[in-house]
């Protein structure tokens, strides 16, 4: 059976305040629910050994990818972290948020940073104002980049289960043809046409040498599964859609930190770039390749 479970619920709060091991361990369980899938029977039959075996090593170089950006991040906020119970600029902050019962994120301490620039000889004042702008700055690329990792490991489940949702709903069509069930072509083609997925119309496809009973029942639970697997889709797009929303967030709040005088470390990554190779896995495949190769 597919793995379909994975995804928590509160995506944006994992990237937006979780620590380093929280985001990874999120990124860790995709890629081992995704790795399950891609070995599933179901899976042997989609698509041919040497694309799975791609896939395989697109995922794990993206985990792999994620536990470097974590070490990374866990260093980055663990400096912020000592910084407010040593650093006279963090220290204030924290005495702030505490006097207002506001917990420490970044949001919150960027903020702090662009209230300070507006005070005269803040340089002066707050020699670590630099080092602190830097270290948010990081921080928060951190977080995109493992946003990004977490995201194209979603993609791979969502190329699969939409591959495995054409072929299904081929063999479905095929038995619903033979037994002349015209509303179960009609819920095969809805569910496709809901994914924007059209498949080709059979004329003369050979019968299956099974009785009506047993055909309608296999058209009734491959029906069934070919539901979960459109629900799967959904949601994975759902929770996509969220990564999509919050990197855009963490721009925004990169952005808002620059304000405050930090130095820009260079432009974030729009979208992983299934084109391109990364230093811990290969990302030459990508869906096309699928499709010609299954």
């Amino acid at each position: 059976m597919i793995p379909t479970s994975g995804v928590p619920d509160n995506i944006a709060e994992i990237l937006l305040t979780g620590t380093a091991q929280v985001i990874h361990q999120a990124i860790a369980d995709e890629a081992d629910i995704a790795s399950q899938m891609l070995h599933s029977p179901e899976m042997q039959n989609v698509a041919d050994a040497t694309t799975i075996r791609d896939y395989l090593e697109r995922v794990r170089g993206q985990a792999n990818r994620a536990s470097v950006l974590r070490n990374r991040l866990q260093s980055i906020d663990h400096k912020i972290h000592v910084g407010r119970q040593r650093d006279p600029l963090l220290k204030e902050y924290s005495a702030e948020l505490e006097a207002r019962r506001r917990a420490h994120t970044l949001d919150a301490l960027i903020e702090f940073l662009l209230r300070l620039k507006s005070e005269p000889d803040v340089l002066r004042r707050y020699k670590s104002l630099p080092l602190v702008q830097k270290d948010v700055s990081q921080s928060l690329r951190c977080r995109i980049e493992m946003a990004w990792d977490w995201d194209d490991i979603l993609e791979v489940r969502r190329i699969f289960l939409v591959k495995y949702a054409m072929k299904m709903a081929d063999q479905l069509t095929q038995i619903a043809v033979q037994i002349k069930d015209d509303e179960a072509i009609r819920k095969v083609r809805t569910l496709l046409k809901k994914l924007h997925i059209t498949i080709p119309t059979h004329d003369d496809l050979p019968d299956l040498e099974l009785p009506i009973e047993d055909l309608r029942e296999i058209l009734l639970k491959g029906i069934a599964s070919l539901e979960r697997s459109y629900e799967s889709i959904r949601r994975l797009d759902t929770h996509r859609e969220e990564i999509r929303n919050t990197v855009s967030l963490l721009k925004q709040m990169s952005k808002r930190n620059d304000s405050s005088g930090a130095s820009k470390q260079g432009a974030f990554r729009s979208r992983p770039d299934s084109n391109q190779s990364n230093q811990n896995g290969s990302r030459m495949v990508i869906a096309e390749d699928l499709e010609k190769k299954a």
